[in-house]
């Protein structure tokens, strides 16, 4: 898989994923530590990564401006941990896939319904 670690998360949940194996980079890593959530997202979708957070914006700015892409992985509450226990989390990554990904997309016509 490959992921877009978020600012509000520490580099070591990078470096955690990376030890499973995953292509995985911090905003830092890519010059966006500083940068609002559009261009974070902008760049996630055009690399193809996942992003993962503790900010629920990335949500509302999907929905708003209805795409369908990135995928997101929201880890609520993370950022009220230190780095070594937002590193340490039981990350469940050998159970993702892309296609888990593509099944739990966020679709205008779905939320119509």
């Amino acid at each position: 898989m490959r992921f877009l670690v978020d600012a509000n998360l520490s580099p070591r949940v990078a470096a955690r994923l990376r030890l499973e194996q995953h292509d995985v980079e911090h905003v830092g890593d890519v010059g966006l530590l500083t940068a609002e959530d559009g261009p974070i997202l902008a760049h996630a979708a055009s690399t193809e990564r996942v992003i993962v957070s503790a900010d629920s914006d990335f949500a509302t700015l999907l929905a708003v401006t209805a795409r369908s892409e990135p995928s997101l992985i929201l880890l609520r509450s993370a950022d009220k941990l230190t780095p070594d226990q937002q590193a340490d989390s039981s990350w469940p990554t050998s159970r993702l896939s892309p296609r888990t990904f593509r099944s739990a997309r966020w679709s205008p016509s779905a939320a119509a319904t």
